[in-house]
């Protein structure tokens, strides 16, 4: 009687292969969702969340119908193959080691067909889904009818403007413009992008395009709407010679301040100005021009028997800045020296080394706020320089934001009441004490340009237009300085190269 012997081993520790394998898994399914999450956020920058969640939604359907279709096919396939399998045959030494396989895989085959082809199919559906340059292509040719392919062609040009493909969102732009000659938005668009890159004697002319409709009123400032029509759009210097000239000031805070760079230009050709402008900017823009008669917009009257010609402040780049040569980058805003001298005496003595106002927050949602804006902890690198004092320049309720940085800086940022920055002229009489003002994109940077205080300003990766598209300098400011981020949303480099124009003026 023979004997079978069965030796019983210890099951081998499987924990390994399995970490390993959830290791694996969750470094994919997190870099899935790194990426999707970068790509809503990129369309929605640009304004085309519509167009992703479209894409999204199509990519997933046409993957899950191949995919779908591949696994019944596959498995349907391998099932037949082992009902028809012979089950007697003589076999090689070869194969008779790939049967012994077979047999050991057998009670699990169960459940690795399926698995196996659903595994399968997913990548097939992965690539169905992921020819995107098809997909944009049979959208393209797919939209043939006029109102269609106008749409696509704008956002064509906005995504190519974010790319930083110049050349290609003009050609988008200007197919746009062909297609409906009517609207505004195509040469708008195209004017930010030229004013970006330099071009300025047509990016005016597309500029001023969008007073002549609706689409585009958000930009208007204190322009009313029963005004708009009557606005001289696209000006030549010699329209405005000897004229009476009534200036309305659109757009921000801090566009006001840099067109207010053109009224000494405007003050020699024409015959008189009155200007319309943001109140926070009537007492330092009298003190800086005071043959100007600036008016508060706010229950203002216009006659228009003493007026000629009604011209917002942004139109008169058309006139006086066609050329880089036409800028000429001199400081035209002032502090008062008994508001300077007031500052200077609540800050009190000196510091070894630099006296810096910094600001840190710009924008609101609609203007890019969060792409514009950087963490104030993320400034630590600036804020620990060595016998440097820094004052807060930031609007706005930042309190709690100041306390918490103060917390861990070995030196504190100093800071006042909001409101005491609200006034710009009161503003300037601060900037006037400090020796350097770091600020993100916004109208603290027009401000100290226009004083020609030494400013560096740290840019987003697609700042706006008043930036330029490249370049550390701007044509509107001699004193400020550009550092850009090298990819989006990326403050590191941007803050390494700040620290190192603070150690130069150190040094």
């Amino acid at each position: 009687m023979s004997t079978t012997t069965i030796r019983i081993g210890e099951r081998p520790r499987r924990w390994p292969a399995t970490l390993l394998l959830a290791a694996f898994v969750a470094a994919v399914a997190f870099t899935l969702l790194a990426d999707f999450v970068i790509r809503v956020q990129w369309f929605r920058e640009i304004g085309q969340s519509g167009v992703f969640w479209t894409t999204l939604r199509t990519k997933a359907l046409l993957g899950i119908a191949f995919g779908l279709g591949f696994f019944v096919l596959l498995y349907a396939n391998l099932t037949i193959a082992r009902w028809i399998a012979p089950t007697t045959r003589v076999l090689t030494p070869e194969q008779e080691a790939l049967e012994r396989i077979r047999e050991g895989l057998e009670p699990y085959l169960r459940w690795l067909l399926p698995a196996g082809s659903l595994l399968l199919a997913f990548f097939v559906g992965l690539g169905v889904a992921g020819r995107q340059r098809e997909a944009v292509e049979a959208y393209v040719h797919a939209a043939q009818a006029d109102e269609v392919s106008f749409d696509a062609l704008v956002r064509l040009g906005k995504t190519h403007r974010v790319l930083g493909e110049a050349d290609k969102a003009l050609t988008f732009f200007d197919e746009a413009a062909r297609r409906r000659p009517g609207s505004a938005i195509p040469p708008y668009e195209r004017g930010l992008l030229r004013l970006a890159r330099g071009d300025f004697a047509n990016g005016w002319q597309d500029y001023d395009a969008r007073w002549s409709t609706d689409e585009l009123i958000a930009t208007r400032g204190f322009v009313p709407l029963q005004l708009i029509p009557m606005l001289k759009t696209a000006p030549a210097a010699s329209d405005l010679v000897d004229q009476r000239v009534l200036l309305i000031g659109d757009q921000g805070i801090g566009d006001q301040v840099m067109f207010a760079s053109m009224l000494p230009d405007l003050q020699r050709t024409a015959k008189s100005v009155v200007c319309l402008c943001e109140p926070r900017l009537m007492g330092l823009l009298e003190n800086a021009f005071p043959a100007v008669n600036f008016v508060d917009p706010r229950g203002a009257q216009v006659d228009g028997d003493s007026v000629d010609t009604l011209l917002a402040m942004s139109s008169l780049g058309s006139a006086f800045r066609r050329t880089w040569a036409d800028f000429p980058g001199e400081a035209y805003v002032k502090a008062r020296p008994d508001g300077a001298a007031r500052w200077a005496e609540r800050l009190g003595e000196r510091p070894a080394g630099l006296r810096v106002g910094i600001s840190w927050r710009g924008g609101v949602p609609q203007t890019g706020r969060a792409e514009r804006s950087v963490d104030l902890l993320a400034l630590r690198a600036l804020l620990e320089t060595p016998g440097c004092e820094f004052i807060s320049l930031q609007y706005g309720d930042v309190i709690a934001e100041i306390e918490q940085a103060n917390a861990v800086l070995a030196s504190p940022i100093r800071s006042f009441p909001p409101e005491e920055l609200f006034n710009f002229q009161d503003f300037a009489d601060l900037i006037e004490n400090l020796d350097l003002v770091i600020s993100v994109q916004n109208a603290t940077v027009h401000l100290a340009g226009a004083m020609g205080k030494t400013c560096v300003a740290l840019l987003p990766h697609n700042p706006e237009w008043r930036y330029m598209s490249s370049g550390s300098r701007l044509p509107w400011y001699a004193s400020v300085h550009l550092i850009r981020q090298s990819s989006p949303r990326d403050w590191s480099s941007v803050v390494v190269e700040a620290a190192k124009v603070i150690d130069g003026l150190c040094s």
